[in-house]
């Protein structure tokens, strides 16, 4: 069963609101698309990345950085870009890693997010999921006029200091670290329909279809720099949601394909909601956006990250 379900959030629950603002537009250099006393969505290509207050939700974050996800930024000279970040005072956890996949370096944000650089290799674009890497590298959600000129007005707003380092970067991939390689693959594959675009059962990745992005889960523990189990028991600090079109009918879908939804569908300001996670605790929102969150900024850039028609 294949759905229609697209990654247009990425949620990161953070502790205080003005740090961690301060790190993802003054170091970072991410675009604002919405900001709020308690929350700010940022443009981060085809997806948006919304910083909410932990205790708003019930959120209670440890003191052990976060090592069951990693959140990966396409770059294209990881060298320079990594040299521009430890200039704002960014340490990384280690060298630059250089294999078949390309170059990656690893950092953290001040609420233990794990943030990875990676430069794409030859030989990774001649792979199965290389055509969707093709395709949200080429994604034009940011053409919009609105958001061209929030994200011009952010740029101007930066011409007496620094350019920003990661404010046209994409958020290219999001990786969910799992202890079960074929439970995941049922979850991901079979009851939420994802397709599957690539697989490499040496090292327990599987490559999912999630819109803009591609959604990965990786086996602990099969790599030297993989985490460990014991990793994926800490608290979860982010929340993937997932656009439907149609949630009470997708809700009774996913249902009947077992997935155990852990609250009901509930109705707000931004539209309809129902959370759930996978085998191993990643958090996930089911989401249909109300009409009038269609209006905002975000809401046109979800719109278009949908392939919606009517986006002016």
């Amino acid at each position: 069963m294949e759905t229609t379900l697209r990654a247009v959030y990425l949620f990161l629950y953070v502790k205080d609101i003005a740090t961690s603002r301060r790190f993802y537009e003054e170091v970072l250099g991410l675009p604002v698309l919405e900001e709020e006393a308690r929350a700010v969505k940022y443009d981060a290509g085809e997806i948006i990345l919304a910083l909410n207050i932990a205790a708003d939700f019930g959120v209670v974050l440890g003191d052990e950085p976060n090592k069951s996800q990693l959140i990966v930024f396409h770059v294209g000279h990881i060298d320079s870009t990594r040299a521009a970040l430890e200039a704002k005072g960014i340490a990384f956890t280690g060298p630059t890693e250089r294999y078949e996949i390309g170059a990656t370096a690893t950092f953290y944000d001040p609420d233990g997010h794990c943030l990875l650089l990676y430069e794409l290799s030859e030989e990774s674009l001649t792979w199965p999921s290389a055509d969707k890497i093709r395709e949200v590298l080429a994604g034009d959600s940011r053409e919009h006029t609105l958001l061209r000129v929030l994200d011009q007005h952010k740029r101007a707003s930066d011409t007496d200091g620094d350019p920003p380092i990661l404010g046209r970067n994409k958020v290219l991939y999001i990786f969910n670290f799992v202890t079960d390689y074929q439970a995941a693959k049922d979850f991901y594959g079979t009851t939420l329909g994802l397709r599957i675009l690539e697989e490499d059962t040496d090292v327990g990745v599987v490559k999912y279809d999630a819109g803009g992005i591609l959604l990965a889960t990786h086996l602990v523990e099969t790599q030297t720099n993989a985490p460990r189990a014991e990793h994926l028991s800490v608290p979860r600090s982010s929340a993937l949601v997932l656009w439907t079109p149609d949630i009470r009918t997708q809700y009774r879908t996913l249902e009947a394909a077992g997935l155990a939804f852990d609250t009901g569908l509930s109705d707000g300001e931004i539209g309809t909601i129902a959370r759930f996670h996978d085998p191993n605790g990643h958090g996930f929102y089911l989401y249909e956006p109300s009409p009038a969150a269609l209006s905002w900024p975000s809401g046109t850039k979800i719109l278009r990250l949908a392939g919606q028609s009517g986006v002016r």
